[in-house]
Parts: C-alpha cells; sequence; structure tokens
C-alpha cells in the first residue's frame, strides 16, 4: 500500500526538478542572446577596421571647403558620415563618397585652427566607427 507521505514527496521532487530546468532554459536563452548581440557588434567593429577615409581638404573658403576621399575598395556599406569640429558634433554629412572617389562638402562656420573629425556610421547596423582617427586641422583659404 502505498502512503500518503511518499506521493508528497514525490511530487515536490518532480516539482524541484521542473523549477530547475525552467531556470536553467531562461538562463541559456539569457547567455545565448548575449552571445549573439556580441558576436554581431564584433563584426561590424571588425568592419569599421577595413575602412580608411582621408579627408583631403578642410578650409574656412565659403563653398567647397571640405573633401574627403574613401582609399580602399572595402565593399562595406556605409549609411552616413557624422562630422564633428572641435569635439562637438556638426551632423551629418549629406552622401559617402564611393569607394576609390573623392566628394566635396560646404561646411559653414569653418574657422582656420579648428580640428574636423568624421566618423563612418555603417548602414544596417548603425555602428559608428568612432575608433577611426580621421583629422584634420582647419587651414586658411
Amino acid at each position: 500500500m502505498i502512503t500518503k507521505k511518499g506521493q508528497s514527496e514525490m511530487i515536490t521532487t518532480i516539482i524541484l526538478v521542473l523549477v530547475a530546468l525552467a531556470a536553467i532554459a531562461l538562463i541559456a536563452a539569457f547567455v545565448m542572446n548575449q552571445v549573439k548581440t556580441s558576436s554581431s557588434t564584433a563584426a561590424s567593429k571588425a568592419d569599421c577596421l577595413k575602412l580608411s577615409f582621408t579627408i583631403d581638404k578642410a578650409t574656412n573658403a565659403s563653398s567647397d571647403n571640405l573633401a574627403i576621399s574613401r582609399d580602399t575598395d572595402d565593399k562595406i556599406a556605409v549609411k552616413e558620415l557624422r562630422l564633428y569640429i572641435n569635439d562637438k558634433s556638426n551632423g551629418t554629412l549629406s552622401g559617402v563618397p564611393n569607394v576609390l572617389e573623392k566628394s566635396s562638402y560646404t561646411v559653414e562656420g569653418l574657422n582656420a585652427g579648428d580640428v574636423v573629425k568624421i566618423y563612418p556610421v555603417l548602414n544596417g547596423s548603425d555602428t559608428v566607427c568612432d575608433g577611426l582617427q580621421i583629422t584634420k586641422t582647419v587651414a586658411a583659404a
């Protein structure tokens, strides 16, 4: 004859095993999400390292005072170029130079001695390639 005390211990054991399995599933889902996010961020940052832009000209002229060229055939989709003047955001530049080409821009408010920086933003991931040192000091026209 089975006693109720034995059934109670068995039900408690089953419930504990189910709770443990649920906890393992939650932890596994969290860890997998973190790994996936980290690997996609790492891939984007690796793409940033392949990019090569140069600020060819930065002057205080009234038009076409900034020229930027893309120096490598990297085949990486760049969404935009973020512009900083003296470490302050100055918006984005309209249009990104095509691979192995140069683009000219008119940027208002450039003064001789200002430091211009650009940061490419990757298309799709919106990763800002802020580790690249793309800078030039503005010269007098």
